[in-house]
């Protein structure tokens, strides 16, 4: 009840996900370099992908959490935004 403003009146934990351009994904890796995630289907990411990204497809995502860092930043590629 109440909604996210009552879950972060709570004091429970929040998190942001930020959506930038390529431009700006080229700059950010430049100035610090960070783990990417790949999300799509494997046949997407066979296809063309970002070098060093690990794919991890969507559907999986919940049985591979622990492939991401808790304590810094990390891109995620996807095909829908």
């Amino acid at each position: 009840e109440g909604g996210f403003t009552a879950w972060q009146g709570s004091g429970r934990e929040t998190d942001q996900v930020h959506r930038i351009s390529a431009r700006q994904f080229e700059e950010k890796m430049e100035e610090s370099p960070m783990p990417v995630f790949d999300v799509r289907r494997k046949n997407e990411y066979d296809s063309q992908h970002l070098t060093d990204a690990l794919n991890i497809p969507l559907h999986l995502i919940s049985q591979q959490l622990e492939q991401f860092p808790r304590e810094r930043a990390f891109a995620i590629h996807c095909a829908g935004g």
